[in-house]
């Protein structure tokens, strides 16, 4: 549980400044569905209701759009 702020971080870094290494979007989508397992299992995990709005209520493919490097 420690590393939700961690991937919540990694998320929001993906859209200015992607990772050089492999696929950035792959690396958003593995990070999102680790978020949405960790808040189905703990959600008392998130402490910013603005995350798990943007991160993790909407679907899937709204959050990869929302965070994708390719804007």
């Amino acid at each position: 549980l420690e590393g939700v702020p961690h991937l919540t971080h990694l998320v929001r870094t993906q859209r200015t400044r992607p990772s050089p290494d492999g696929n950035p979007d792959q690396i958003l989508i593995h990070c999102l569905k680790a978020l949405r397992t960790i808040y189905k299992h703990h959600p008392e995990a998130f402490s910013d209701h603005k995350d798990v709005d943007e991160m993790i209520r909407p679907h899937l493919m709204e959050s990869l759009m929302l965070f994708s490097a390719k804007q």
